[in-house]
């Protein structure tokens, strides 16, 4: 009985390790794009980093390196 209760619990933090997935990394990031947008300056070295890419687009890039 110990056995099957402690696969379920590694079951259940397996599946919460990977909780965003690109839905929610470019969430995130569109949300981060409506915040910068008050402020310019912050806007502007964020352009400077990513050239035409929003952080909604550029929120994926180290998931898609692996």
């Amino acid at each position: 009985m110990k056995t099957i209760a402690t696969l379920c619990a590694l079951a259940l933090f397996t599946a919460t390790a990977f909780p965003y997935g690109d839905a929610g990394h470019q969430t995130v990031g569109a949300i981060a794009d409506q915040i910068i947008a008050g402020s310019p300056n912050t806007l502007a070295h964020v352009r400077a980093l990513l050239g035409t890419e929003t952080l909604e687009q550029a929120a994926t890039w180290a998931d898609d390196c692996k």
